[in-house]
């Protein structure tokens, strides 16, 4: 008998969390390298939820699901539009071709914020770490996670006000 791995499983509550939410499907995937200086800082980002987004290749009918857990995400680095905040654990990436899920891959990343005042492309979104200590932009946060500040994420060590 086979057995399931976690990652297996984390895939699969992926796909059913990303058709539970209503994520759109119509959000084309990122795939812009980044290069970073590092920073030493306190500041976080806490997810009190995780969060999953679904993203496809432009022109194809590939699906790309991300799961960002919750928990906190500590500011690691910086570039003239964007800070990055790298998740304590693992973010999920799993890949659906032709309908069928390949097993979630466990990659070191996080969240990346575009910075006040910058004229930064994206709000923000998901990235993993690529070569040579860059970040690589992969899918994009939208004004309906920026508008759960406080409810669904915050900054800090402070628990989140509650409505």
């Amino acid at each position: 008998m086979k057995s399931i791995s976690s990652l297996s499983i984390v895939a699969i509550c992926l796909l059913f969390l990303a058709g539970c939410v209503g994520v759109s499907l119509g959000t084309p995937r990122i795939w812009e390298e980044r290069q970073v200086t590092s920073l030493q800082s306190g500041r976080k980002l806490i997810l009190v939820e995780p969060l999953t987004r679904t993203a496809h290749e432009r022109g194809g009918a590939d699906l790309y699901h991300y799961l960002m857990p919750a928990g906190v995400y500590q500011l690691e680095a910086e570039d003239n539009e964007y800070l990055y905040y790298r998740c304590a654990s693992k973010i999920v990436a799993v890949v659906q071709k032709a309908g069928q899920s390949e097993d979630g891959r466990p990659l070191d990343g996080g969240i990346f914020v575009a910075k006040a005042g910058s004229n930064a492309r994206y709000q923000g979104g998901g990235y993993i770490d690529w070569d040579n200590g860059a970040k690589l932009l992969l899918v994009t946060l939208d004004s309906y996670f920026f508008d759960a500040e406080g409810r669904y994420w915050h900054y800090g060590d402070e628990p989140p006000e509650v409505p």
